[in-house]
């Protein structure tokens, strides 16, 4: 694994973030909780660009500097990187945070907590028997909350009886899980803190084992108002558990002000309810710029040449310092965004870091170049930045969101009718339906929107889609069209 690993040369941005990361001093109101801190639940909640990830490692950093070993957990592999960067940064440059804080996905943690109470065989022969992660990872979930009734159950012999298949395999040698098992009820917590991102998108019965392992004391949580992506948002706040703090993020600590503000009409525009998110006066300038552009290399060829402007006008800007959202092949169909991008900047002898890539990914392996442009797609953009951000093939993306959200639907027509009893109508479900397909595609939307520090740059492929009309709507002296 390269997280820790590899030497980073520092940018300008790169230098001032972590100096705001590692900053000993802490106000008034942080100061509070800071004090707190192990008392109860400390949550940080706010909408996208509020600083809810930086708090988040900030507090992991201020905790290494007590000796407490902390580990920042996520299931967003560019966010990773991104934080496994400004970590190696911060352990190169700041001998006195000891131990490092580290980082890692849910699923690891899952597995690392499950190896723990039933011991290493059982570990590997789940990875024997179960090849999606996923599927490992609700293993690994429901045995560590109903262990009793997971070793008494009988533990598929191949991964064919997984999968439902006819096998070879000797009826007689079948096992319980108990029989490879060494089961420990009871096990000390592998590190002292827990930082929870994202926790918006955790299910209560995960949020609930966070509890048992650690205590909520030892529990901290970046909550996204708007940027749950699954099917049901988790809430922390249980009423059973001690509180140190839940500290409310309104003010844009990412997005320039002008751009904060523009943001702000898009998402009225858009009817976002609540949208809260004031734009930091201290923090001047920001722009947006539209680009209209149906064929997909030549997009491509126009927003990097514009990216090429600001890295050519910015002396500070280096290109790992700008991020690319890109679209996956199911929102374009007849152009790979990907394979496009890759083509043109081979072409062009540039270095680039493909975040979208499955090997990246599975390496942890971060930008360590100052002239790689992050790549990402849209799904693993969440809590990334960029001083520009170019937002590739956006109205495609929004429109494949509207047209095929996740949702559960027969989960929300059985809540519908629970709620209404005999009084249930179809056009009361189709109507909810509706808003429900509606919040999905808006939340996604936002998130890329509010990627960018100093320049957004958004790549329409038709003038007259439903985002093109949205963006129309906006006093044209906030947007600049191309």
């Amino acid at each position: 694994m390269k997280i820790l690993t590899d030497k980073v040369e520092p940018t300008r941005l790169d230098l001032t973030r972590v100096n705001a990361l590692t900053q000993k001093r802490f106000d008034a109101e942080k100061q509070g909780y800071v004090q707190r801190l192990g008392s109860g639940l400390l949550m940080f909640r706010g909408r996208a660009g509020t600083g809810k990830t930086f708090a988040l490692i900030q507090m992991a950093i201020h905790l290494a500097r007590q000796g407490q070993r902390t580990r920042i957990v996520t299931y967003n592999h560019g966010l990773i990187s991104d934080m496994a960067r400004s970590l190696t940064i911060i352990r190169d440059y700041h001998k006195d945070i000891s131990p490092v804080p580290k980082i890692e996905t849910r699923w690891t943690l899952m597995r690392e907590l499950f190896g723990l109470a039933f011991g290493a065989n059982a570990v590997s022969r789940t990875g024997e028997l179960y090849d999606n992660l996923e599927v490992r990872e609700a293993v690994f979930l429901h045995a560590l909350r109903h262990p009793k009734n997971f070793l008494k159950e009988k533990m598929p012999c191949c991964a064919y009886k997984v999968a439902g298949k006819s096998c070879l395999c000797d009826p007689a040698k079948c096992k319980t899980w108990a029989d490879i098992s060494e089961y420990s009820e009871k096990f000390p917590a592998p590190y002292d803190f827990l930082l929870v991102d994202e926790g918006q998108d955790w299910s209560t019965e995960h949020r609930d084992l966070m509890y048992d392992v650690f205590g909520p004391g030892r529990v901290i949580v970046a909550d996204g108002v708007d940027q749950f992506v699954d099917h049901a948002r988790c809430d922390w706040e249980r009423g059973d558990i001690a509180k140190n703090r839940i500290v409310r993020l309104h003010t844009s600590r990412r997005t320039k002000a002008a751009t904060c503000d523009t943001i702000t009409d898009i998402a009225r525009a858009l009817k976002v309810q609540d949208w809260d998110v004031e734009p930091d006066q201290t923090v001047a300038g920001g722009r947006i710029t539209v680009l209209v552009e149906p064929q997909p290399r030549r997009a491509i060829e126009r927003a990097l040449n514009l990216l090429g402007e600001d890295l050519a006008s910015q002396p500070h800007m280096r290109p790992v310092d700008a991020l690319v959202c890109l679209p996956d092949k199911a929102a374009t169909p007849g152009a790979n965004y990907c394979n496009l991008f890759e083509m043109v900047q081979e072409q062009d002898c540039a270095d680039f870091w493909r975040g979208y890539d499955w090997e990246t990914r599975q390496n942890r392996e971060y930008p360590s170049r100052q002239t790689a442009l992050r790549a990402v797609l849209y799904q693993s953009c969440r809590g990334m930045e960029g001083w520009t951000t170019l937002c590739m093939g956006l109205d495609m993306f929004y429109d494949r969101a509207t047209a095929k959200p996740e949702i559960d639907i027969e989960g929300l027509r059985d809540e519908i009718k629970a709620d209404m009893g005999f009084l249930f109508a179809k056009s009361a479900f189709e109507e909810r339906l509706a808003a429900e397909q509606r919040a999905y595609a808006v939340n996604w939307l936002m998130i890329p929107l509010t990627r960018s520090m100093d320049h957004l740059i958004i790549h329409l492929t038709d003038a007259d889609s439903a985002l093109a009309h949205i963006l129309k709507s906006i006093d044209r002296d906030k947007i600049s069209w191309r």
